[in-house]
C-alpha cells in the first residue's frame, strides 16, 4: 500500500482517539479543515477510511477507520505457532502486548516477541505502507486492531446464533455480510437483519445507529476483507517509495507487567 501522506496520518490519528469513528463535523473542528478537505482524504485512501452516510443529520456523515494492523492469532498457539513464516501478513507479537487484559507469564524470558523490531514485524509494517507512521499512531493502530470497541467485526458463530451475552461484535450472518447471495440457509439462525435488539444496542454503542444500513454492512465487509486478504501481494514492493529511516516503538514489559516503550531507529 502506498505510504500515507501527512494529511491522511493526521486524520487517522484523530480517528484512533475516538474509537475509530467520528462525525464529519467533529473531524472538521478537530483538524480545523473544511468538509471537502476531509472527504478528499477519505476518497484518496479507500483501504484506510470509509464514509458512512448519516440519516439523522443530512451532510454530517461519519468517517471510520477500515485499516488494521492485526496480530497473528496462530503465533502464540502451541505447539508450533504460526507456520506460514514470511507468507504471514500479520504481526508476530506476544498477546500480552496487544491485549490490555493479558499479562505475560514469562516477562523476563518470553519465547514470543514483545518487539516490533524483528525482521518479520518490520516487513509487515513496511509492506503495509505504514513505516512512516509516527510512533504513537502506529501503537494506537495496533491496539485498536485488537480492541472490539475500536474495530468493526461480525461475530463468527456461523451458522448458529451466538450465545455469549458479553460478545462485543455485530451479530449478522457472515455470508450475508459478504454478499446477500452467499448465504445458503433458508432459515439462517445467524440473522440477516440489523434491526434485532442486540444489533440495535451494538450500533448505538458504536455510534452507528443513525447511519445508512447498506453503508454499515459495507463497512464491516471492507474491514473483514482487509483483515483476511494479504496486503503483501496486493502491492508489489517495487512500486513503493524507496526505503526511509523508520522510527517505531519497541514494546516491552517491565517487571510489574506494565508496558514500557522504547523508540528505536530502523533502516
Amino acid at each position: 500500500m502506498p505510504l500515507l501522506d501527512v494529511n491522511a496520518i493526521a486524520l487517522l490519528h484523530t480517528l484512533l482517539t475516538t474509537n475509530s469513528l467520528s462525525r464529519l463535523s467533529t473531524l472538521c473542528a478537530s483538524l480545523q479543515a473544511p468538509i471537502e478537505h476531509i472527504l478528499s482524504i477519505v476518497a484518496a485512501h479507500p483501504f484506510v477510511f470509509a464514509r458512512l452516510r448519516a440519516i439523522d443529520t443530512p451532510g454530517d456523515d461519519r468517517i471510520a477507520v477500515v485499516l488494521d494492523l492485526t496480530n497473528c492469532t496462530f503465533y502464540a498457539r502451541p505447539p508450533n505457532g504460526c507456520t506460514k513464516d514470511n507468507a504471514c501478513p500479520y504481526l508476530h507479537l506476544c498477546p500480552s502486548v496487544v491485549l490490555p487484559n493479558r499479562r505475560c507469564q514469562r516477562p523476563h524470558d518470553c519465547p514470543l516477541s514483545h518487539s516490533l523490531d524483528t525482521e518479520h514485524n518490520r516487513r509487515v509494517i513496511i509492506e503495509r505502507g505504514l513505516e512512516n507512521l509516527p510512533q504513537k499512531t502506529l501503537i494506537m493502530l495496533i491496539l485498536a486492531s485488537a480492541d472490539p470497541s475500536k474495530t468493526f467485526a461480525v461475530c463468527h458463530h456461523k451458522p448458529k446464533p451466538c450465545r455469549e451475552p458479553n460478545c462485543d461484535d455485530l451479530h449478522l450472518c457472515y455470508f450475508y455480510m459478504c454478499s446477500p447471495h452467499l448465504c445458503k440457509y433458508g432459515d439462517c439462525k445467524a440473522g440477516h437483519s440489523l434491526a434485532t435488539q442486540r444489533n440495535i444496542d451494538y450500533l448505538e454503542r458504536r455510534g452507528l445507529a443513525h447511519v445508512e444500513p447498506l453503508d454499515i454492512i459495507a463497512l464491516f465487509r471492507i474491514v473483514d476483507e482487509n483483515k483476511k486478504h494479504s496486503h503483501i501481494y496486493r502491492y508489489p514492493l517495487e512500486q513503493q517509495h524507496p526505503a526511509q529511516p523508520m522510527m517505531i516503538m519497541t514494546l516491552m514489559m517491565d517487571e510489574h507487567g506494565q508496558h514500557q516503550q522504547q523508540p528505536m531507529i530502523m533502516f
